[in-house]
């Protein structure tokens, strides 16, 4: 199944990605072991960072890992408009971020 990226799929995937490093920065630091917290670490930066960005702000109808598909009219026509999604992913996360964070430090200081 191909999935088609667009603005919304990036702003959710930037909203989703955002709660995923929230969540670990503030409960990530409780791990007694190294071995523990890298562990953590792959695994959420594989479900909230690569996994996001792929499926929404690539595509998988765009995801083709053949070097002479990569430099082809077709690919380079999409990259302007991946480039945006990438903006809008990027700026979806900082927002998301801010806003967490601004919650959480008004709850913690109340």
């Amino acid at each position: 199944m191909k999935t088609q990226a667009s603005i919304k799929t990036a702003i959710m995937a930037g909203a989703w990605s955002s709660i995923g490093f929230f969540g670990h920065e503030i409960g990530g630091h409780e791990s007694t072991s190294i071995v523990i917290n890298n562990v953590l670490s792959l695994t959420l930066l594989l479900f909230f960072f690569f996994g996001p960005v792929i499926l929404g702000v690539v595509g998988t109808k765009n995801l083709k890992l053949d070097i002479r598909y990569s430099y082809s009219n077709e690919s380079l026509s999409e990259l302007p408009v991946i480039i945006i999604r990438m903006l809008v992913w990027l700026i979806s996360v900082i927002t998301t971020l801010a806003f967490l964070f601004m919650v959480y430090s008004y709850v913690l200081y109340r």
